[in-house]
């Protein structure tokens, strides 16, 4: 019985060692991805409402910079199909209000986010965001990717008589260098004007493609005018686009299988614990 168990042991560290290796395999067939993107103050929207108090609804522009990182599981690297926010440098503002502008990242805790990929039937991919607020309101949130541009739509849900504001956002951002110097939503000419009543300068402020900076660097030169040149005509795909995206990976994922690399896994394993009970007998 002795020389079973230590056969047991030894086959139990192999298949361990196994996992590890082609955990390993999949990190680095699969590396993580990090994209910089940039808000459309123009056709993105955070709405606050409050369904306990009699005040009005209020509607606010969404500008600034967030990073999405695209691979690994923070906390379990053998899923690769994983994504989360960082590098939150984003406000929500109404002028109408007087208000100054506030921090997007605590009212939605995108930093705190987990999002997986959603299985869709299209070249789209789209991602659900699931946690919480330091309030204790659930956050859901759908982000939805077609070429550089990303659609986010989401909120929170306050937990039941808790006297919290509901937040719900419908936004769209691009990835950076971005040459929308005006931020109409549209890289045309009347960017070129501003680039160009700009040139030479150095900004100190990290979001200023108003002023001309379109790569972030600090300095309006020749490569925000590339940029210009690279985007001219670019628009954002329309919503209902992004929605279809959305509306076909929820339909899918009721139909969730396993991926591939869990698939070989546990093949693998299932063939090592077969050969190991034959030999056992």
């Amino acid at each position: 019985m002795g020389r079973v168990k230590r056969r047991l042991v030894v086959w139990a560290f192999f298949l361990s060692a196994v996992a590890i290796e082609m955990a390993g395999v999949a990190r680095a067939t699969h590396p993580d991805i990090q994209r910089h993107y940039r808000f459309l103050p123009r056709h993105s929207v955070l709405h606050q409402t409050h369904p306990n108090l009699e005040a009005p609804d209020i509607e606010y522009q969404v500008y600034g910079n967030f990073d999405l990182v695209i691979g690994h599981d923070r906390d379990d690297y053998t899923v690769h199909n994983a994504a989360w926010f960082t590098n939150v440098r984003a406000w929500f503002a109404n002028p109408l209000t007087g208000a100054p502008p506030r921090s997007l990242d605590p009212v939605l805790n995108l930093s705190g986010l987990k999002g997986r990929q959603l299985p869709v039937a299209s070249i789209f991919d789209v991602y659900k965001f699931e946690g919480a607020t330091a309030s204790g309101s659930d956050v859901d949130l759908f982000a939805s990717l077609i070429g550089p541009w990303i659609y986010l739509r989401g909120g929170t849900t306050p937990p039941p008589d808790h006297a919290d504001y509901v937040y719900t956002i419908q936004a769209i951002a691009r990835t950076r260098p971005f040459a929308d110097f005006n931020d109409d939503g549209v890289v045309d000419s009347d960017d070129i004007h501003v680039w160009a009543d700009h040139l030479g300068a150095s900004p100190s402020v990290d979001d200023a493609v108003h002023l001309g900076d379109a790569n972030g660097d600090h300095f309006v030169a020749g490569g925000d005018f590339l940029a210009w040149q690279q985007q001219a005509g670019e628009t954002p795909p329309p919503v209902a686009d992004f929605e279809a995206s959305i509306a076909a990976a929820m339909a899918s994922a009721a139909g969730t299988v396993p991926e591939p690399a869990s698939l070989t896994l546990g093949a693998a394993c299932f063939a090592f614990l077969g050969l190991a009970r034959r030999r056992l007998d």
